[in-house]
């Protein structure tokens, strides 16, 4: 006779009452709130800037990065005082969105076309793969040296 393994079926949690005690009753980013002006029954809602049922609650539209934490490793996340809301920022000496799976923040440079500082056999070219000016040596020039 053979001997058959069985495994324990994990199901579902059965449906939970909206109603709570504390906020130890509540899902992570959830609190035990009772309607304003009311004498209800106290629930289970997300925190500011969450979204779910007060069980499961993630991270909604308008989180910023104090929430999401979604900021490229060269940002920082700051209070923008014009529409109070935090988002993340490159550092200084970098450039792009700041976010970690956006454009990132690259080290800012300033080209050859603005600072004119090519030596005297360079020549001051747009490179597709940088996205800027940069120097270049004139093969031509520099050939005779060799």
């Amino acid at each position: 006779m053979s001997r058959v393994r069985c495994n324990r079926i994990v199901s579902p949690p059965p449906p939970h009452s909206d109603l709570c005690g504390g906020n130890a009753d509540c899902g992570r980013n959830a609190s035990c709130v009772r309607p304003s002006g009311s004498a209800g029954p106290a629930r289970c809602a997300c925190d500011k800037f969450y979204v779910g049922d007060g069980y499961q609650c993630r991270p909604g539209p308008d989180a910023g990065c104090d929430v999401t934490r979604d900021c490229h490793r060269d940002a920082n996340c700051a209070l923008d005082p014009d529409t109070f809301r935090f988002e993340c920022r490159c550092r200084a000496g970098f450039l792009g969105d700041g976010l970690r799976g956006g454009l990132g923040c690259r080290r800012e440079v300033i080209g050859c076309n603005i600072i004119d500082d090519c030596g005297e056999y360079a020549e001051c070219r747009f490179d597709r793969a940088e996205g800027g000016y940069r120097c270049s040596c004139d093969e031509r020039r520099v050939s005779w040296l060799l």
